[in-house]
């Protein structure tokens, strides 16, 4: 494993990134390491409009129950 510093890193950054297409690549800085690497993106569940499954219920005190679980656990990424 070959740690590169951040003067490395900017000298040759497309060397790097094409061998980050391969391997992973460490760069050290300020004490950390840091990990340059391809990420593999995966397909989501694509987000569904408040009220999209409305209809779905007929017993509206369950809908609202489902609506209260829901709004308790939606995650909301830091950016």
């Amino acid at each position: 494993m070959t740690i590169l510093q951040p003067s490395e890193l900017k000298a040759e950054t497309d060397r790097v990134l094409d061998e980050a297409l391969k391997k992973p690549q460490y760069v050290e800085r300020a004490g950390s390491l840091l990990v340059i690497t391809r990420a593999e993106v995966m397909p989501g569940v694509p987000f569904r409009p408040e009220g999209y499954f409305a209809d779905a219920h007929d017993d509206a005190e369950r809908a609202a129950r489902e609506r209260q679980a829901f709004a308790a656990t939606q995650f909301h990424p830091e950016r």
